[in-house]
């Protein structure tokens, strides 16, 4: 075990916050709510997002426990301390997107019975473990990204351990490429259904929500957040904003080529089902990358108060959108409907960020309040 490993504390800087990458999560979420919005084909926007918070996640993780000297226990109580400030809002965004269920209901679109398993697995998280579109998408969709951080989180203290024991930046290589692996099998494997004559939803449930393939994601954000760390161990030279300015642009590039494959269905070697796994993994990979190593004028342009404050409300944001979305088309038209589409979605936006905020301030007065009737019951022996 090298040194780095062994006592990281000792050899990197305290942990500090890394603002470009949050304004990089700021992005990712206002490229998620273009791709709910309905005004165009922004579905690409969607998954590339999707990519990046859960690489994002990774990352982070690994970057503040890897600096730890403690190892969080494994099991569900280390998944509730995680998703415990989230978990009441998508019960109340279940309970919002009600109504619309029971109007499918009352159309016969659905059954009774389906609307009951779905408000169960939503309850308990596992909506998304069932390839049933009707299921995972019925009460508020974006909710299946917690079924895979779910999953991450359950195991993150087992892959930290891992993370600890590498000793080398080609072991870590090593690593990174069996979670690349994965992705490739599950591809091979939905184009071997999908020549079979299952159903397309199908493919796309396995190769882009099933939770074990996208807890790969999280996995590889977790292995570049060891070499971050990594690199920051060591004496590093910083690159000059015209080099940085450079490769950022030739990221975009990347990006805006894989959304041109996703939005227009090109092919990869034949393949289709490659588009909703592999197809954003290497531009996200090296966008993190470059920004949490970015300096100068690069790190100060991605850390402006705005997009730092959208990144605050982010992860309330992506339970919420959806939500507000379908809410305000209703408003808009039968109140509005000559009104351009464009409005629609501004308004959309920010009474997001609006409820987001309000929420933030909401649950942290909450928990506050429960923590003092707690320590009450405690004292009175309750």
């Amino acid at each position: 075990m090298n040194s780095f490993t062994a006592n990281p504390i000792k050899t990197v800087k305290p942990i500090r916050w890394i603002g470009a990458l949050q304004g990089l999560r700021a992005i990712a979420f206002l490229a998620i709510f273009l791709s709910h919005s309905g005004i165009g084909p922004f579905g690409c926007f969607g998954a590339w997002g999707v990519s990046l918070f859960l690489m994002m996640s990774g990352f982070l993780m690994s970057y503040r426990y890897l600096q730890k000297s403690n190892t969080p226990t494994f099991g569900f109580s280390f998944v509730w301390s995680k998703l415990k400030k989230l978990y009441p809002l998508h019960i109340i965004m279940m309970i919002a997107k009600l109504p619309f269920a029971f109007v499918y209901l009352f159309r016969g679109w659905i059954s009774l019975a389906l609307l009951l398993v779905a408000i169960c697995l939503n309850v308990t998280l596992l909506q998304i473990w069932i390839p049933n579109e009707s299921l995972y998408t019925l009460l508020n969709g974006p909710s299946w990204f917690m079924c895979v951080i779910a999953l991450a989180y359950l195991f993150f203290p087992l892959f930290l351990s891992a993370l600890r024991n590498i000793d080398s930046v080609l072991s870590a290589f090593k690593m990174l490429m069996i979670f690349i692996i994965v992705h490739v099998f599950f591809s091979l494997v939905s184009t071997y259904l999908l020549k079979a004559g299952f159903n397309p939803e199908y493919i796309k449930w396995l190769t882009y929500y099933f939770p074990p393939v996208r807890c790969c994601d999280f996995g590889i954000g977790g292995i570049l957040g060891w070499l971050y760390l990594h690199r920051a161990s060591r004496e590093s030279s910083h690159h000059e904003s015209w080099f940085q300015i450079s490769c950022l642009l030739f990221c975009f590039l990347l990006v805006a080529a894989s959304m041109y494959v996703y939005t227009y269905r090109v092919t990869i070697l034949g393949l289709d089902s490659f588009r909703f796994s592999l197809l954003f993994l290497p531009s996200t990979m090296l966008l993190i990358w470059l920004l949490s190593t970015a300096t100068g004028v690069v790190e100060k342009a991605w850390s402006i108060k705005p997009l730092q404050w959208v990144a605050e409300m982010s992860p309330y944001a992506f339970l919420i959108h959806d939500v507000v979305i379908r809410y305000v088309w209703i408003v808009f038209q039968m109140c509005f409907s000559d009104a351009p589409r464009l409005i629609g979605f501004l308004v959309s936006l920010l009474l997001t960020l609006f409820l987001s905020y309000l929420w933030r301030k909401l649950s942290t007065n909450l928990q506050f309040d429960f923590g003092a009737i707690a320590i009450d019951r405690v004292r009175q022996g309750k």
